[in-house]
């Protein structure tokens, strides 16, 4: 699953790079190209492996498929819901976006590759806006947490697992 999903999230940003750069209209010299491949290459990891660590525990906690994908649905979309409305209708700390899977990985890859706070109407609201907001190092921490959560997750369940010979 990790590999599939870091295909998914750093494939189509290589074929563009490396399009952009046949085609001349890619980074300038050598060393910006490493930093955009290393930038690509940070981010699509550091996403697969929030919702990879996330999913897989969801999945540790049923035998079913359908309950897994249910669980996992529920969460990516769950979360981004609930966040939103404790956030935007109860006006409550954007901290609470730690809590949105989706949203909070990418803040990171906004991070990565410098991306600033959106430019939006006066009647507009974004929980982009919100969450770029949050200083970095805690946008960090939030990530890696997902990930030991759903580590943790699956050494609590295959913890006593014996192998058989």
């Amino acid at each position: 699953m990790t590999v599939t999903l870091a295909v998914i999230t750093v494939g189509p940003l290589l074929f563009l790079l490396v399009a952009y750069t046949v085609e001349g209209s890619g980074p300038d010299g050598l060393g910006d190209w490493l930093a955009v491949l290393v930038r690509i290459l940070g981010s699509g990891i550091a996403i697969a492996a929030t919702i990879t660590a996330a999913s897989l525990a969801i999945s540790s906690l049923t035998d079913r498929r359908a309950f897994a994908v249910i669980g996992v649905v529920l969460l990516l979309l769950g979360s981004q819901l609930v966040t939103g409305v404790l956030v935007e209708v109860a006006e409550m700390d954007a901290r609470i976006y730690a809590f949105n899977l989706g949203e909070m990985g990418d803040a990171l890859k906004d991070r990565i590759f410098g991306v600033g706070q959106p430019t939006l109407g006066e009647d507009e609201w974004s929980p982009e806006q919100r969450i770029s907001e949050l200083s970095t190092l805690f946008v960090i921490a939030v990530n890696a947490a997902w990930v030991a959560a759903g580590a943790s997750v699956l050494w609590w369940r295959y913890r006593r697992i014996e192998g058989g010979r």
